[in-house]
């Protein structure tokens, strides 16, 4: 199975372990203990992207929902590279 598949997969055993904790998310290394290690490491990149954008303020936390800053005038396509 091809890498972003069980990624994809994976979503509903990690997603749990993903939390906001302050203006920035967290993976919770517990999570280890439910996913392997590639997919671990995967969405730790992820989580850390996403954290980028907020630093960047690309991203930004709305009544607890990431959302994409409007008045961001310079999206591109990098927020979406290959974290998997």
């Amino acid at each position: 199975m091809r890498i972003w598949n069980l990624n994809f997969n994976a979503i509903t055993d990690i997603e749990k372990f993903i939390k906001l904790d302050g203006d920035r998310y967290k993976l919770d290394p517990a999570a280890k203990e439910v996913v392997s290690k590639k997919i671990f490491d995967n969405y730790t990149k992820a989580v850390d992207s996403v954290n980028e954008q907020l630093k960047n303020g690309i991203l930004q936390i709305k009544n607890g929902e990431l959302v994409a800053n409007p008045d961001y005038k310079e999206i591109g396509t990098i927020i979406y590279d290959n974290w998997y």
